[in-house]
């Protein structure tokens, strides 16, 4: 390896803040430059947490306020916007907000319905059917921020619905191979 050259391979979601620290850190050694202010600085959604929580739990309950809380942090009064109005929610999405999906593209980048299904509302684990019955919902939401046309939002619903068949359908079998073979076979 170069000298200079730093290199990070692997990590995990809950260490790659201290992961990018080190990288800067060393990295800056052999510029000399200053040392990461990573350590200094609030995450996202962390900042005020405990002024945000009163504030949202006054408005919409401990509970509903609770979850926004754990999902989006002090972004949560930007989500929720100031309408006295109770928040809709999401049909069939046990417990999310109609404007989460809105928020992942307009706010996250998110582009395609796996991905709020899965890593942004991930309804995809925490409802009993995989957010199969939300799919549809979450994608009319998604289209109506994205600009998507009818064609683009069915075949992101049908693409959504392909892969939980596949999962189905690899959970069934009895290896690693088999798994594979079975999941390759939805299309």
């Amino acid at each position: 390896m170069a000298p200079g050259v730093v290199i990070v391979a692997g990590g995990k979601y809950t260490t790659y803040r201290a992961t990018a620290e080190e990288a800067v850190d060393a990295a800056v050694r052999t510029l000399g430059a200053r040392q990461s202010s990573t350590r200094d600085l609030p995450l996202v959604g962390a900042h005020d947490l405990d002024v945000v929580r009163a504030a949202v739990s006054a408005r919409l309950g401990g509970s509903l306020a609770d979850q926004l809380l754990c999902r989006y942090g002090t972004e949560t009064l930007s989500l929720v916007g100031d309408s006295d109005e109770a928040p809709a929610y999401i049909e069939a999405g046990e417990g999310y907000l109609v404007g989460e999906p809105t928020w992942s593209c307009q706010v996250e980048g998110a582009m395609h319905l796996d991905d709020v299904m899965r890593r942004r509302a991930r309804l995809a684990t925490e409802t009993i059917d995989r957010g199969v019955a939300a799919a549809r919902p979450v994608a009319e939401e998604m289209a109506r921020a994205l600009g998507w046309d009818a064609a683009r939002r069915d075949a992101e619903v049908a693409s959504y619905l392909r892969g939980i068949e596949g999962e189905r359908a690899a959970e069934t079998a009895a290896d690693d191979p088999a798994a594979l073979k079975a999941y390759s076979a939805i299309d």
